[in-house]
């Protein structure tokens, strides 16, 4: 019975050793293969003649390999030794884990090694997967803004590159550190932040500042943990506060415009029908002629007067005769009362937008309002061309005062200038303003022609 037990035990062996999907050798010290199962045969290549005299310090492939190499280093050791190596064919590659252990043989007392290589080319390529998988999540998770996941006990668990570089200047990792405390909450922002969470574990659009910068927040649940997307949103509020600042500034400006159309009428206009509502009075009780051509006078004045004042808000000569009649038109009535002399330069070769006409016109009134307001000029240069790059170039200059212009603030002078700037930017356009202290004043401005 023992032998019959004995029997199966080694045929089962054999089976196992035949149809293995593991390589399996018995080799000596000196490298002469005694064994090798079919597996690694067909890995290698290794033919049933090539086995008779195969040994595993001198085989090519072993040696290309590696394997002879570690194979020498379990016999000098007299160590087991775990290694990996690639392996390839004209047509495949393979990633191989080997174990080489050696023991003595009973019957001659010397070392015999047994060798186990392992095809672990599937496991390596799903490795290479996740591990691709797990850097393109990565690059996205640092692309994003800064976010982290933090513990119950609000303990930072992970935070994307973001927010190292939003958060901290040294060069650690931040995990296991108190979350309030790297991002700079107040104590009272903890207090209710903490509050909220305890009522819902979804907070949205909340913000803090921190280090003078104010940051966005939102908090969602994961499992057992939260997860915190932040956003900076000191820009943003910084122009919020500009645009508010600019509105003001557009209806204080407005009002003020309103407020010099009515007095123009009440003290122009108004008087003056006034007066002839007295005259026309006068003459239906005296029919006096002198008294009717007064009166007339008095209208035709009225109707000059009117005419100025919606010249201003629009000129007709714009839509009628063009830009250049526009601009000479404008700038000789509002020079006529002052000592100053224009040098008129016009370029204008092809017809130009109409909205386009509209806002080079209001950007000339704004200088030309500018030079008789405050330059105290006697001479100004005047240039208008359209350039073969489908742009018009508008120069600008005059000998007035001048003034302190400084290029490095984000608002000039005046909110005059400021929306010459700002018309000029929405036109896509660009200005140089040079000036001084007693240097006159010199306007280059560039706009495309859409």
């Amino acid at each position: 019975m023992k032998d019959l037990v004995q029997d199966r035990s080694t045929e089962l062996s054999d089976l196992i050793f035949q149809i293995a999907p593991i390589g399996i050798l018995l080799a000596k010290e000196n490298g002469k293969v005694l064994l090798c199962n079919p597996f690694l045969q067909n890995l290698f290549g290794i033919s049933t003649k090539d086995l008779q005299s195969l040994s595993i310090v001198k085989y090519k492939i072993f040696q290309r390999t590696g394997i002879a190499k570690k194979f020498k280093e379990a016999i000098s050791k007299n160590l087991p030794v775990v290694s990996e190596c690639a392996y390839s064919t004209h047509e495949k590659k393979f990633y191989l884990e080997y174990y080489f252990i050696p023991f003595k043989d009973q019957s001659s007392n010397k070392l015999t090694i047994q060798g186990i290589i392992v095809d672990i080319t599937k496991r390596r390529s799903l490795e290479n997967e996740v591990r691709k998988i797990s850097e393109y999540y990565q690059k996205i998770l640092s692309s994003m803004s800064p976010l982290a996941t933090i513990d119950n006990g609000f303990k930072v668990k992970y935070c994307n590159e973001q927010f190292k570089t939003s958060f901290s200047n040294e060069k650690r990792s931040l995990l296991g550190e108190n979350f309030f405390d790297v991002v700079g909450f107040a104590p009272e922002d903890v207090h209710n932040l903490k509050k909220k969470l305890s009522i819902d574990r979804k907070i949205q659009n909340q913000e803090f500042i921190s280090k003078g910068r104010t940051y966005g927040y939102s908090i969602f649940s994961l499992e057992e943990e939260y997860g915190v997307i932040l956003k900076e949103l000191t820009k943003t509020r910084e122009l919020e506060r500009k645009v508010e600042d600019l509105y003001s500034q557009l209806l204080k400006s407005q009002e003020k415009e309103r407020q010099k159309i009515a007095a123009d009428l009440h003290d122009s206009i108004g008087q003056t029908i006034l007066a002839a509502k007295i005259n026309l009075q006068a003459y239906a009780y005296s029919k006096s002629e002198e008294g009717l051509k007064n009166s007339l006078d008095l209208i035709d004045r009225s109707s000059e007067e009117l005419r100025e004042i919606y010249t201003n808000l629009y000129p007709n000569t714009l839509r009628d005769l063009g830009l250049e009649s526009a601009i000479r038109s404008f700038v000789r009535n509002l020079i006529q009362e002052k000592k100053c002399k224009i040098e008129f330069y016009f370029n204008l070769k092809k017809k130009i937008p109409h909205e386009l006409e509209v806002n080079l016109f209001r950007v000339i009134q704004e200088i030309f309002t500018n030079i008789v307001k405050h330059s105290k000029a006697t001479n100004v240069e005047f240039r208008i061309t359209q350039n073969k790059t489908k742009s018009i170039s508008l120069y600008v200059k005059d000998n007035g005062i001048g003034f302190l212009y400084d290029k490095s603030k984000v608002k000039p002078r005046g909110f005059g200038l400021e929306n010459l700037k700002l018309r000029i930017s929405d036109l896509k356009g660009s200005i140089e303003l040079n000036t001084g202290k007693g240097e006159g004043t010199e306007y280059k401005i560039l706009v495309p022609i859409s």
